[in-house]
């Protein structure tokens, strides 16, 4: 049964993998195929049905379960730019320091492929930027072998201040120090947004700031207008 679900899922028939988790008799939930390449949650995560995530997460699939090459439904995710879905896992306990039989942790991919949001996300949730792949680099260096400009500067921001604070520090007061965001470029056009400090167009590649930590920017008065509630 938990096989047909994943090939309901994968050929993106929605309706029936709705209706076969309905059912609520699927005792294989993190079975996987012959080839162990994903899970129900896997595929369900890589294709971004998030209304799928969330059943199958209260119904027990395990966030954690890895495939042949030890991707995790994190992985399928941050891979995919599925955000939403990535948020959901975290908060069901999955990993976000599991890395592949490459090394890649799911913050690694965000960062190769471009995916802004993603990666603030993961580094707001005390994503690792230390960990190397498989070809020595962070996902700093991953986002700066892709050019992805943006990104390269924000990950240098968040690791001055991790290493400016005594990191790791509870995750509130973690999530409280990170406060500018990628989508404040757009909100806050005449602030010291991050688009000024970290965009593509960035007039102050290295930004100092009057309390020296860039990222904190929109502190005050916006202190409370973090990743999440944007």
């Amino acid at each position: 049964m938990a096989i047909s679900l994943i090939e309901a899922i994968r050929s993106g028939n929605v309706t029936l993998a709705k209706k076969l988790l309905a059912q609520r008799k699927l005792t294989c939930l993190n079975s996987q195929t012959a080839r162990n390449d994903g899970t129900a949650l896997y595929w369900a995560c890589c294709l971004g049905y998030l209304e799928l995530v969330r059943s199958l997460l209260e119904q027990g699939a395990d966030p954690n379960v890895l495939t042949a090459w030890n991707g995790s439904p994190l992985h399928a995710a941050c891979d995919n730019n599925q955000t939403d879905v990535a948020q959901m896992l975290l908060r069901y306990g999955a990993d976000i320091n599991q890395q592949t039989k490459s090394g890649d942790t799911p913050c690694h991919l965000a960062a190769y492929r471009g995916f802004s949001i993603l990666v603030q996300m993961l580094a707001e949730n005390g994503a690792s930027l230390r960990m190397v792949n498989n070809k020595y680099r962070t996902p700093l260096e991953d986002a700066q072998n892709q050019g992805h400009t943006s990104i390269v500067r924000y990950l240098s921001a968040v690791s001055q201040i991790r290493s400016e604070s005594q990191y790791p520090c509870m995750k509130t007061d973690w999530e409280s120090q990170i406060t500018a965001s990628m989508q404040m470029m757009q909100l806050f056009p005449g602030d010291h947004a991050f688009g000024y400090y970290f965009g593509e167009n960035s007039q102050n590649p290295s930004a100092p700031s009057e309390n020296n930590l860039s990222l904190l920017s929109h502190r005050e008065p916006h202190s409370r207008l973090t990743f999440r509630n944007l």
